[in-house]
């Protein structure tokens, strides 16, 4: 994940406690330029917009992936990462070569692509790993729900800290595993459901 979703200052503007208050150095004391207290902000952050593109089974930035997909001996084909945006390219294997398919000759839904009626190719071929796409994906913008879930994600982990005190050789190697609790997780999955992507329907329905 190149970066949060919620910047480090957004953050701080959130919480009640500073970096004092859980006993976390405000200095560089690992060498890599940034202060410890950033530093853990920071992987707390990653952790907690990975827990909500995990849930969600999308991003919220415009990702760029490939696949080597299961045909469907049809004229389209889900995607396993959704929203579709875009589609860089498409080949087709069989056991007489490749294929490329022209962008121009399908049509992008969110959850599908789909060949136009006139393209040189009227099919998916049926067959394990048959069809290659290159596709982006994603969610342009981050919707104030996921934002305020992922602080009140992060604020929890913090505030767990403040209970029971931070050790403080595991701020910057990443050992440090306070985790949520359930009931919190549960309300802010809850919060931020109606962000998941659409799903494929065989009757080519998005829904």
């Amino acid at each position: 994940m190149p970066a949060p979703y919620v910047s480090v200052e957004e953050l701080e503007a959130e919480l009640s406690w500073t970096a004092e208050d859980l006993g976390v150095p405000t200095t560089d004391t690992d060498g890599d330029g940034t202060p410890q207290w950033t530093n853990l902000l920071e992987r707390l952050l990653r952790e907690e917009c990975e827990r909500v593109d995990d849930w969600l089974g999308t991003t919220f930035e415009i990702t760029t992936t490939t696949a080597t997909l299961d045909g469907t001996d049809g004229d389209e084909l889900p995607l396993p990462k959704r929203p579709v945006q875009s589609v860089a390219s498409v080949t087709i294997h069989t056991e007489d070569g490749d294929t490329t398919v022209p962008v121009e000759d399908v049509v992008v839904e969110e959850a599908f692509i789909a060949l136009l009626p006139s393209a040189d190719v009227d099919a998916f071929p049926d067959g394990r790993r048959s069809v290659s796409v290159e596709w982006t994906y994603g969610y342009e913008t981050v919707p104030g729900p996921v934002r305020e879930g992922v602080i009140r994600l992060v604020r929890k982990r913090l505030a767990m800290i403040e209970e029971d005190g931070l050790k403080q050789e595991s701020v910057g190697d990443g050992s440090w595993t306070y985790q949520v609790p359930a009931d919190v997780r549960q309300e802010v999955r809850a919060s931020v459901a109606r962000y998941a992507p659409p799903r494929y329907s065989p009757a080519a329905e998005v829904i």
